[in-house]
């Protein structure tokens, strides 16, 4: 039997309703944070535990936004997946 590997799951389809007005124009997980969207630390801490397949969860709203920006993990060297909530 064989080591299987882990998935990591990133949560990124809430409305952000208590950020409002902020979060009218871009979702939670884009709005940066020193200088960098707050969903850029989660996935390099992904890619630093050699998490590599990543399930991402989006709104409908904001969905494409979210992966416009991440562009299916080339960046960070993960593969993801998205999933509509």
């Amino acid at each position: 039997m064989g080591l299987s590997r882990v998935k990591g799951l990133l949560l990124a389809g809430g409305k952000a309703s208590r950020l409002r007005p902020q979060s009218h124009t871009q979702p939670k997980c884009l709005m940066p944070v020193a200088n960098r969207p707050i969903v850029s630390y989660a996935l390099e801490q992904f890619a630093r535990a050699e998490i590599t397949d990543i399930i991402v969860i989006i709104s409908p709203e904001t969905g494409d936004q979210i992966k416009d920006y991440l562009r299916n993990g080339e960046r960070w060297g993960v593969n993801l997946t998205f999933i509509t909530q």
